[in-house]
């Protein structure tokens, strides 16, 4: 994401950034750091046109559906 405004920030705002902006600290800082090897989070939507296509997620619906094993998410057919 080096060449995206951070998610949050004034400029990703500018560009229609709908990520959150106060879980993100306003773009200064991640709310996830980076330790152990994992790169720094983000909180991201789906439905930014910003930072959504980047992280290759498609807002579409899904089912959160309880099983014996826990729960599990399906495409909605």
């Amino acid at each position: 994401m080096s060449d995206v405004p951070n998610p949050g920030s004034r400029e990703a705002l500018k560009l229609g950034c709908r990520c959150p902006v106060m879980d993100n600290n306003h773009g200064q800082w991640p709310p996830f750091p980076a330790d152990e090897g994992r790169a720094a989070g983000w909180w991201l939507s789906t439905r930014c046109p910003v930072h959504g296509s980047w992280q290759g997620a498609e807002a579409r619906p899904r089912w959160l559906q309880e099983n014996p094993d826990g729960f599990s998410i399906t495409d909605r057919d």
